[in-house]
Formats: structure tokens, C-alpha cells, sequence
């Protein structure tokens, strides 16, 4: 795998939900969603995986992206937590498949911090490994980073056994 299809989307990817300039009107496509798109649509129409490492119905880029793959043909897995209802589009659109990853559990609570950081990463790492073999695979894997831990070493994985294409969306250098 090439440096430039492990960086993907890098940095073309900006927020257009957080934008000013473009907070009321989402007909319009700037530059940076039409790169992305060229991007996951120079491989054939197939089925792609988006992966948030947060709740789906408080991420409106992974959101915009899945919509925006599947108004194009896509079939497209959505991976992400369930804390918040979806936008109603985005349950109803047939393309979209929406895969909740199991909360941590709250035991987890009562150990150390330290110890609770561990487990919940290692608890994190597990079920999306799991929830990505479950899957039907696809020709390419959208990841929203950051969260990078666990995430972008599981989808790396993930992509490079199964020679999947993996294409990061950096939404900001923190």
C-alpha cells in the first residue's frame, strides 16, 4: 500500500457542516468534497466503510460523506456509536447500512484511570475489529481521525489483510 492511498482523503477533507460559509446551504460542493469523492469514485461503484470512533448523530461530516456516497450508487457501512438518533435520512436511505459498536461497559468505571484508559482501548480495538469482520467487505474504508487510538491501527490492519483501501478523513491537527 502506497503512502498516498494510506493518507487518502488527508487533508481535503475540510468541515463544511462547521463552516460559516456554508452552514445553510448544503447543495454547495467546495473543492475538498469533490476531491474526496473523486478520491472513493476512482474504484468502482462498491460498498465503502465509514468508521467514527463517536456517535453517529453527533458527527455531520461522516454523516454528509455516507449520504453523499450513497446518492452516488455506494452501499455503505456505517460504523459508530448510537448514543443519538441519526438524522432521519440517513435511517431511511436504503444504500446506508448503520453498524453501532457496543458502548464500553460501565465497570470499567470503577478500576484506576490508568487501567480504565487501557481496557477501554483495548475494549474500543475489540468491538470494531469485530463489528469490521462482521461486515460484507468493502473496496474502500473512510475513518474519521481523529480519535487515532484505536482506530486508524485496527482500520490499517484491517485494510492491509484485506487489501481494502483505506482513506483518512482529518477533520482537524489537534
Amino acid at each position: 500500500m502506497s503512502s498516498n492511498e494510506l493518507s487518502g482523503a488527508g487533508n481535503c477533507c475540510e468541515d463544511v457542516h462547521e463552516s460559516p460559509d456554508h452552514a445553510t446551504d448544503d447543495s454547495q460542493e467546495t473543492s475538498s468534497d469533490v476531491s474526496c469523492k473523486e478520491q472513493i469514485s476512482s474504484i468502482s461503484h462498491g460498498r465503502v466503510n465509514v468508521v467514527v470512533l463517536g456517535d453517529i448523530g453527533h458527527s455531520p461530516r461522516m454523516t454528509y460523506h455516507s449520504l453523499s456516497l450513497a446518492k452516488e450508487g455506494y452501499s455503505v457501512n456505517l460504523f459508530g456509536y448510537s448514543n443519538s438518533k441519526p438524522q432521519e435520512e440517513l435511517l431511511s436511505h436504503p444504500n446506508i447500512n448503520i453498524i453501532a459498536l457496543k458502548q464500553t461497559p460501565k465497570q470499567l468505571n470503577k478500576l484506576p484511570m490508568l487501567l480504565r484508559f487501557v481496557m477501554r482501548v483495548l475494549w474500543q480495538a475489540l468491538t470494531l475489529w469485530v463489528s469490521l469482520l462482521a461486515a460484507k467487505r468493502p473496496k474502500t474504508l473512510l475513518l474519521q481521525n481523529p480519535p487515532c487510538v484505536p482506530a486508524l491501527p485496527v482500520c490499517w490492519l484491517y485494510c492491509l489483510l484485506f487489501r481494502v483501501r483505506l482513506i483518512l478523513d482529518w477533520h482537524n491537527y489537534g
